[in-house]
């Protein structure tokens, strides 16, 4: 709806449509999530001294679909740093300025999802051993 209620504000010179709609959509589900205040933040990088160690070819063991769902399992704020960083390819400035977090949150968002990523992969990669064991 806000697309085409806004399409008169497009403006081709400066960006192409889909790049233009792709910001709308994502502004506004970064805005539904902030007025449900899901977006719980943390600081503390030194909590997270933690190695976890991950076969080199777990990685590979996983489908698309299983490391989607996987990347959908992460807690919101990990997974819409995550997505905004990886995915979408927003700097870590741009990410603080659109979350309204700082850009050290961020960074500590995106290790915390990262680390968390390789974790479910090391117990999924686990489990596959297991059966096959």
């Amino acid at each position: 709806m806000k697309i085409y209620r806004d399409l008169y504000q497009f403006d081709a010179d400066k960006a192409s449509f889909i790049n233009w709609s792709k910001k709308i959509v994502i502004n506004t589900c970064l805005m539904h999530l902030r007025k449900k205040s899901v977006l719980e933040l943390e600081d503390n990088i030194f909590e997270l001294g933690i190695n976890v160690p991950v076969r080199e070819k777990a990685i590979e063991n996983l489908k698309l679909e299983e490391l989607t769902s996987l990347i959908h399992s992460l807690p919101n704020g990990y997974r819409t740093v995550f997505n905004m960083y990886v995915i979408d390819g927003y700097s870590h400035n741009e990410i603080a300025e659109t979350l309204g977090v700082s850009s050290s949150t961020s960074k500590t968002q995106l290790m915390k999802a990262k680390k968390m990523l390789q974790t479910k992969i090391a117990e999924k990669d686990s489990s596959i051993l297991e059966n096959y064991a």
